[in-house]
Formats: structure tokens, sequence, C-alpha cells
């Protein structure tokens, strides 16, 4: 908890000096001499059988025997008369000399500032108008104008650079830092990007960044209506089929020509164009289930189609055009 001591702040009558005694600041004496009587007030510690004309010991009043005013006596008596009030009031700015900066409520009894962290509200802090600013100073009016309300900055009209500033409450330390942008704040947000999970986005993967790499790859899927070359100009697998789309070969392999029902695609003219529809792919990147339409400039009176199940050629058809 950080603290703020006040030391002692009010004067303290202590009767008669005696030279054995150690006195406190701001302690008052009084020495009587044969003639007169003098007042003291001590401005610091001052030990045991230290003579009253120490330079510490500083004078008040010297008053000569039977000169005593009728003001004097009634400044005298209210002294006393108060003294009683002035002890209770000191007694319990003693226990306000703890300063607590925290988001919780303080349980210290000698706790007398609670700064909570967490609230919006203002508060006045008195001046030491000292005007100095170092690691060991204490509240100075330096430091007091710079505890600005946020809403007394000016408005930042152009973007956030990376070595711009923001202040910051750190739940670890329980302290304020500063946070760069382009550090902290930046690293932060593609944290969140990267990691934060998001259960209403409408992909399979619910974290943004996942999520956009996910749209972008199954648009570029959709794009692929191109002419798709097959490797060796021969289809013999449909694990050469990895994308819906428009695909181009000279040939057919043996082992595809027959569909599972024993039924063949008896059109060898070569220079094939294959058009695939399908949205299943197996792990391995073959149409597993879908619709292939083959056509070629050399076949005159019509097309070929297949049923694609389970990563097999179901059925082949021609449809006849003439």
């Amino acid at each position: 908890m950080a603290e703020i001591s006040l030391g002692k702040v009010f004067m303290t009558p202590k009767g008669v000096w005696d030279r054995t005694k150690q006195y406190q600041s701001l302690d008052i004496v009084m020495v009587r001499g044969t003639t007169s009587s003098t007042g003291y007030i001590s401005t610091d510690v001052i030990p045991a059988n230290t003579p009253i004309s120490d330079k510490r010991w500083k004078t008040l009043f010297t008053v000569n025997d039977g000169e005593a005013t009728a003001d004097f006596n009634n400044k005298v008596n209210k002294v006393d008369a108060n003294k009683k009030a002035i002890d209770t009031i000191y007694a319990e700015l003693q226990k306000m000399y703890g300063v607590q900066i925290s988001d919780t409520e303080p349980t210290e009894e000698r706790t007398g500032i609670w700064v909570d962290t967490s609230s919006t509200e203002t508060f006045s802090v008195p001046e030491i108008k000292d005007n100095v600013v170092n690691t060991t100073d204490t509240w100075s009016s330096q430091k007091i104008n710079q505890m600005v309300s946020v809403d007394s900055y000016a408005a930042k009209s152009d973007a956030c650079a990376d070595d711009d500033r923001v202040a910051i409450y750190d739940s670890v330390s329980k302290t304020q830092k500063k946070a760069l942008f382009g550090g902290g704040v930046w690293n932060w947000i593609v944290n969140k990007l990267t990691n934060a999970v998001i259960s209403n986005l409408q992909t399979n993967n619910k974290t943004v960044l996942g999520a956009i790499n996910e749209l972008n790859s199954k648009s570029l899927s959709a794009s692929k209506w191109m002419y798709l070359d097959i490797e060796a100009g021969t289809l013999s697998s449909l694990e050469q089929l990895k994308n819906s789309g428009t695909y181009r070969f000279n040939e057919i392999g043996e082992t595809l020509l027959t569909d599972s029902g024993g039924n063949k695609m008896n059109d060898l003219s070569g220079d094939y164009y294959a058009v695939l529809m399908a949205q299943d792919f197996t792990n391995n990147g073959g149409v597993a289930y879908g619709t292939l339409l083959l056509f070629s400039p050399r076949i005159f009176d019509g097309f070929w189609y297949c049923n694609i199940w389970a990563s097999k050629i179901n059925r082949w058809r021609k449809i006849l055009l003439s």
C-alpha cells in the first residue's frame, strides 16, 4: 500500500522547559526567568540535555512578570480550552496517513485515502508548491498539474502511429503502465484475431483469421472453372479430379472406362473436355461424390456423363443429340 506521511502537524504545549527531557517538533515550552517568562517552539526533534539557546529552539514571545495583558491571558486560556479538541483531531489525523491504490476496498484501519483504480470519479489533492519533481519527491504542484482528466486532452485527428502510447491498468501488477500501439496493443489485437474463438461464425474455423482463410479457400475452389490440364494427358484415376471445374485430357485410362455396373464408355476418339460438378472430396484430394460430363469435338452425335459415388464411377450414359 502506498503511503504519504504528513508527520506532526500541530503544536503541543509541554509546560515548563525541562533540560533532561527530549522534545519533538512543534513542542512549546516556557522558560521562567527572575523577572520574565519566554515561550519557545521546537523546529525539530531536540535530544535531552540540549540548551535552550540551541538554534532548533525558536522564540515565540517574552513576557515580563506583571505585564500579562487581558488579551494575552485570553489567548492562553483559549489554547488550554481547545487542547482536548486539538488532541482528539490529531489522534484521528494520525490514522490518516495511509494512501491505498487498488480496485478493492481497503481493510487497513490506517488507510486515510483510497484511490479506486476502477472508478471514473475525480478528486482533488492539496498542492505542496515546491514545483520540484524527482524519484523521491512528495506531491508537487508540477506533478498535480500532470494529473489531468482524459476529457481535457486534445483529440487525435490523424491515424495512430506505432510510437503512439496509451495508458493501461496492468491487472497482474495492479499498477498503471504505458503501452505502444505498435507493440503491446497491436500484439494483443493480432492474438485475438488469431486465437479468440467466436462461436457464432458460420465457418468450421471459429477464429477470425481462420474463418477468412477458410472462405478464401472456398472462393478459390469455386473460381477454378477453367481448363485444368490432366498431367501426362491421361485421366487414369479419380484422384486427379481435385476441384469442381473444367478439365482437358487426351485419353481415359482403362480402369475408368467401365462403370460399376459393367457399362462402358466406348467413344475413344480423344481430345476430351470434362465438366466436374462436385462438393465432396477425399483426404487425398480426389472427388468422392459428383457428376462428370464428358465432351469431345470428335464425338458428333452427343456427349457422355457418369455419376461418381464413393470415389467410383457408378454408371456411364450417353446423351444423343441427333
